[in-house]
């Protein structure tokens, strides 16, 4: 039994590594597109040569094929950690698929893959005396900003005009709401960031003490 809790935790200890140096080129891009969204809400570069506009515009392809990358390297990394949260805690209700496939399943991606990392960060803390946490504040607010966020990206699209006008042009622009949506996945991709780190360092602990135990 202790040979494999010790390989999963190797295992996690990889595609955390992964999932988080992933999740470091993202937030620069992240970061970067909130710099040129306020530089175009303020006004501060007058004139962009048609040059810079199309390498802006390659580069949000790539920002795009990022995001999906990134979030597949993160469920292969909630895969793991499901797993090894079933061993620390024989109670953990989810399956490592379910724990992934519930991002997939409308409806109830807006609420149960926030119940999974909470599930597996109580896991993963484990108890003190006989009694578990409830959870992290980060947890929520990382789920709050990544639904928000999304739905503010999302949203975006449906303020356009086929014409390329913006409907809401005279209340708030464009660059104004895509500055706040941003932001806010900058958070929530920072947020997980350091709830991927704690809970491999967790895990990892847990792993080594019954390795020394046995």
């Amino acid at each position: 039994m202790t040979e494999i809790k010790k390989v999963r935790a190797g295992a996690l200890k990889l595609r955390a590594q992964w999932a988080q140096g992933l999740m470091i080129v993202l937030m620069i891009c992240q970061f970067s597109l909130c710099l040129t969204l306020v530089a175009a809400l303020f006004n501060l570069v007058p004139y962009i040569p048609q040059e810079v506009l199309m390498v802006m515009g390659q580069s949000g392809y790539a920002y795009m094929a990022m995001v999906w990358v990134s979030g597949i390297a993160s469920l292969i990394w909630l895969h793991e950690a499901a797993k090894n949260a079933k061993i620390l805690r024989p109670s953990f209700e989810h399956t490592p698929n379910w724990a992934v496939g519930w991002y997939f399943v409308p409806f109830a991606n807006l609420y149960k893959p926030y119940e999974v990392m909470r599930d597996i960060w109580v896991a993963s803390k484990g108890p003190t005396g006989d009694l578990f946490p409830k959870g992290d504040t980060r947890i929520a607010l990382w789920w709050w900003a990544r639904i928000l966020g999304g739905i503010a990206v999302n949203g975006m699209d449906r303020l356009f005009r086929e014409d390329g006008s913006f409907h809401g042009a005279g209340v708030m622009s464009p660059e104004f709401l895509y500055v706040c949506a941003s932001l806010l996945v900058l958070f929530s991709t920072g947020v997980f960031f350091q709830l991927v780190r704690e809970v491999t360092q967790l895990q990892i602990t847990h792993s080594q003490r019954l390795i020394d135990t046995f």
